[in-house]
């Protein structure tokens, strides 16, 4: 019993014996292979010291931080004196050598506008155009001039016949021969370089006819007497006499004729019209005015085309024309700015 004891005991103290040596064993074996990794270790950093010490990096210049002031601005290109430099990298900025900002795109070209189309009216010896001139609209070029052009209808060339200044709404044709058609349209002209064209478009044809060979015109006189103006078409063209005519009146024996023989150098001019003067009266003459106002449209105050009508007392001669119907006749007189005679108020 006291044998196996011994034996026991010895064969624990043999197996711890056996495991601290084997453990002694190991740690000298980690101590070893930690000294040789140590050891590529230090020559490894030997190698990187050794390149440094070949190729340094460039030396920064040390900053100044001890000026304590605003710091520069994110647009800066040169610090402010002073100025703190902890902003990194100011941002360049490119100013243009101009005196103030402008508009990169040039304004548009203006417009000329096409002339609308004329009415055409015919009376004694003459052919009258009107039109309509709305107001200049936004980017509009200015009209220069209006030019109006003729040609016998059924005719294949035009030519132009009158240039009026702008602004203008009518004029009289008196170079027309009677019982003849003739067509007209507008052109407008315009002397801005800005405008895209200096000429408009023709405007739409109006057409009509010198219905007489007679034309006459009231020039002065008063309710007694009227001095009367005949244009008539002789010989292939117009001539014109002045005559004093009083009012026909049988008890006086007073005709009432307008127009008469001349004898002139030898010449007779043959200016009888057929037409009898009735009487002069004075009366109320109605003119339609075209003129532009301020008006506020929504909330735009706009300038806007309008009329009214202007009334001036005026002398008018009745008369019976070669068929017999009555007529009138106003005696000239300038009409107001912009004015024309109201509608049923001329020949």
């Amino acid at each position: 019993m006291q044998l196996r004891s011994l034996i026991e005991s010895g064969g624990h103290q043999a197996a711890i014996a056996a495991s601290l040596a084997l453990f002694a064993g190991t740690l000298g074996a980690a101590i070893l292979g930690h000294d040789q990794e140590r050891d590529v270790s230090l020559t490894r950093l030997a190698a990187a010291r050794a390149v440094l010490a070949s190729n340094p990096s460039p030396e920064l210049p040390p900053t100044d931080w001890s000026a304590v002031t605003t710091a520069w601005s994110r647009h800066s290109v040169v610090a402010p004196a002073g100025g703190r430099a902890f902003v990194a990298t100011p941002r360049t900025r490119v100013v243009p050598n101009v005196v103030k900002a402008v508009d990169c795109l040039p304004p548009a070209s203006p417009v000329l506008r096409d002339p609308p189309a004329p009415a055409a009216t015919s009376g004694p010896g003459h052919i009258s155009l009107q039109w309509p001139m709305p107001a200049r609209g936004t980017n509009e070029a200015a009209i220069s001039e209006i030019r109006i052009s003729r040609r016998v209808t059924g005719g294949t060339a035009f030519e132009t016949v009158a240039t009026l200044k702008p602004g203008s709404t009518s004029w009289d044709d008196e170079s027309v021969a009677p019982r003849r058609s003739y067509d007209y349209r507008l052109q407008f002209h315009t002397d801005d370089p800005r405008s895209r064209s200096a000429d408009s478009s023709f405007s739409p044809t109006a057409s009509a006819t010198c219905s007489s060979g007679v034309e006459l015109r009231f020039t002065g006189g008063s309710e007694s007497g009227a001095t009367i103006v005949v244009r008539k078409w002789i010989d292939g063209a117009w001539a014109e006499g002045r005559f004093a005519v009083v009012p026909r009146e049988e008890t006086s024996g007073h005709s009432g004729a307008i127009g008469e023989i001349v004898t002139a150098g030898g010449k007779k001019t043959d200016f009888s019209t057929g037409f009898v003067l009735v009487r002069v009266t004075r009366a109320t003459r109605h003119f339609l005015v075209r003129f532009q106002e301020n008006k506020w449209v929504g909330n735009n105050l706009e300038i806007v085309p309008s009329t009214r009508i202007v009334s001036r007392e005026a002398l008018c001669l009745e008369y019976l024309d070669d068929s017999g119907s009555g007529c009138h006749l106003w005696m000239d007189q300038a009409p107001p700015t912009g004015g024309e005679p109201a509608a049923g108020e001329d020949r």
